[in-house]
């Protein structure tokens, strides 16, 4: 199982830093999330875990940088998107930072792969009745 540290960025009109983990179970990705407050730096919130069905996943995407990477995952599930709290417009951002870019990339590949084996599976069940 491949975990990677993500940063979720400013949330709370920058009162607040978003910062976790992504790995890969069997048919979700799991986030956990704590924020921690922008000001002082004190303050942290109480750990949450995301289950985020790859069935809920329209379309992943990952992007590298000079500093890093970024996956964006799209998601059709207004509920999941709620409890994510740097989500915008359907879309989770999260940034991975250069030394786990090779992890990150690997977690996208077998992500893809498990969604692209989901959809083919639909279709299946759908050609057979």
């Amino acid at each position: 199982m491949i975990t990677v540290p993500v940063n979720l960025g400013e949330t709370m009109q920058g009162l607040a830093r978003s910062e976790g983990m992504l790995e890969l179970h069997n048919d979700a990705l799991v986030l956990q999330i704590q924020s921690t407050d922008t000001v002082l730096e004190v303050i942290k919130s109480p750990v949450k875990s995301i289950r985020i069905p790859l069935e809920s996943i329209e379309k992943a995407t990952f992007k590298k940088g000079w500093f890093g990477a970024r996956m964006e995952l799209r998601l059709t599930d207004l509920k999941l998107l709620s409890k994510i709290p740097s989500a915008r417009e359907g879309i989770v951002t999260l940034k991975v930072a250069r030394r786990h870019r090779v992890d990150a990339e690997e977690l996208y590949a077998l992500c893809n792969h498990k969604i692209t084996d989901l959809r083919l599976q639909k279709v299946s069940d759908l050609m057979e009745s």
